[in-house]
């Protein structure tokens, strides 16, 4: 693939933005988030200290044709081994990786989302390649934890192709996502090749028919209990091969808005995943588990994360985490955020320190 197209189509993009005032269509409109982190990781009964470094580059980009159709775009920019899908790992700690150089050798550029959206008042619809919305602790833009978000990648569902039905109601909506695993040139990336995706291999979802899917039922005032928000999921991925069993499961997730004056604020967050034959492999089910607490006044937020996550095969991994993070507003564009973590990763006792520089704009 000649990846000078994507970079092509970036700057296009951006001279649209800075047209936009010309003419109400098109127009640009998106936004920008850039982290810069350093952590030291030690294990217990080991004196030798490790250090990492992650520059991670997200954009969400949108080309408004008109009112209701768009052309939308999700760019991600992070670590990602070579052979990505060939290499696909089954159990990945988030504290004790492999590789804890400081380095951004590893730094890819690939395109999550590029689909071309229609929506109006009481419906959203869209085809192309997309994220499917399966679980929120992954989500930048919500106020997580740094290693809650990194956790939550653990079961996010990514760059999928197929389409997207959502019916809008006053305080819910009702989505249906039908996909298949991206197998085309923008399953690879740009800078470092972590490879392109191949039907051939091994994995749930990856049939090349619209078979897999998720359902979601999200949105507010749960049972008329005011700002609690909610979001529920199940998703089914198939396969093409005997060697591999169907992969399904579901999410629960609940998070309160629990107001203190008129800058300070109380929001307990909770999400649950049941994944059963993970990746496709029989009998390798997964639980994933997410309780936290933020505490957030003026600029400042203070935040208790415990996550666990259970894995059922061969020889049963239970791995556990407790951070601690406090995070400052500097500005409306910039933040700053350290955690502390301690975990339990594969029988082995890990803690960290995290620091995280966050930059946002948004046009």
């Amino acid at each position: 693939m000649n990846f000078s197209i994507i970079y092509k189509f970036f700057v296009i993009l951006c001279f649209l933005s800075s047209s936009q005032a010309i003419a109400k269509y098109p127009k640009i409109s998106g936004d920008i988030i850039i982290d810069l982190g350093i952590d030291r990781l030690s294990v217990k009964n080991n004196n030798v200290k490790k250090y990492n470094s992650i520059l991670e580059f997200q954009s969400d980009i949108s080309l408004d044709l008109n009112r209701n159709w768009s052309v939308q775009t999700l760019w991600q920019s992070r670590k990602v081994a070579k052979n990505y899908y060939l290499n696909r790992q089954s159990y990945d700690p988030i504290i004790s990786s492999n590789d804890r150089q400081m380095s951004i050798d590893d730094e890819s550029l690939f395109i999550e989302e590029l689909k071309l959206n229609f929506q109006n008042e009481d419906l959203v619809f869209f085809a192309g390649k997309y994220n499917p919305h399966f679980g929120n602790s992954w989500n930048k833009k919500r106020k997580s934890s740094i290693f809650t978000v990194f956790f939550g990648r653990d079961y996010q569902l990514r760059e999928k192709i197929g389409l997207g039905i959502t019916a809008l109601f006053e305080e819910s909506e009702l989505s249906f996502y039908p996909f298949f695993n991206d197998n085309t040139d923008l399953s690879n990336s740009a800078i470092n090749r972590r490879g392109r995706n191949k039907r051939s291999y091994q994995v749930s979802g990856n049939n090349g028919s619209l078979s897999s899917y998720v359902v979601a039922l999200s949105g507010k005032n749960f049972l008329y209990v005011e700002d609690l928000s909610y979001h529920l999921a199940h998703k089914k991925l198939d396969v093409s091969s005997e060697n591999l069993a169907e992969e399904n499961g579901y999410v629960i997730n609940f998070e309160y808005l629990f107001k203190i004056g008129n800058n300070s604020s109380i929001i307990p967050f909770y999400e649950f995943v049941k994944t059963n034959n993970m990746n496709g492999t029989r009998g390798q089910d997964v639980n994933h588990q997410i309780a936290s607490l933020n505490f957030n006044y003026s600029s400042w937020d203070f935040a208790v994360s415990y996550f666990t996550k259970d894995i059922k095969k061969y020889n049963k991994i239970s791995d556990k985490y407790l951070e601690y993070s406090l995070g400052y507003k500097i500005s409306d564009s910039m933040g700053v955020e350290v955690s502390r973590i301690n975990g339990k990763e594969n029988n082995i006792n890990h803690n960290a320190l995290y620091t995280m520089f966050s930059y946002i704009m948004t046009f």
